[in-house]
C-alpha cells in the first residue's frame, strides 16, 4: 500500500484536486486522522484553508480508518455536520439544496 500511495504522482494530483476543490460549493465534511501513519494532515488543511463550504475536523488520536477505531466520535461529528448543513431545511419543511 505505501508503494501505491508514492506512486500517486501527488504533485499533479493534488494540482487537480485543488483546482477542484476551489469551485466546490456543496457543504462537506472532512474528517481526519491526525495520527495517520501514511498521509499528513498538511494535504486537508491546505486543501480546506480556503474552501468556504468544507469544514475538516481532526481525530487527534484516530489513525487511517478513524471510522473504525473512533466509530462514536465520528458518527456524532456527522450528525453535527448533517444537523447543522443547509439540507436540514428539509427536515422542518423547506427545499433541499438540489445536490441532494
Amino acid at each position: 500500500m505505501l508503494t501505491t500511495t508514492k506512486n500517486l504522482k501527488l504533485s499533479q494530483t493534488m494540482k487537480d484536486i485543488e483546482k477542484g476543490f476551489s469551485a466546490w460549493d456543496v457543504p462537506t465534511l472532512m474528517l481526519w486522522g491526525m495520527a495517520d501513519p501514511w498521509l499528513s494532515a498538511d494535504i486537508p488543511e491546505k486543501l480546506t484553508a480556503n474552501a468556504s463550504n468544507i469544514e475538516m475536523v481532526k481525530l487527534d488520536e484516530a489513525k487511517h480508518y478513524p471510522q473504525e477505531h473512533w466509530p462514536k466520535e465520528v458518527s456524532e461529528e456527522i450528525i453535527t455536520f448533517f444537523a447543522s448543513s443547509s439540507c436540514i431545511k428539509l427536515l422542518s419543511g423547506g427545499q433541499c439544496p438540489p445536490y441532494f
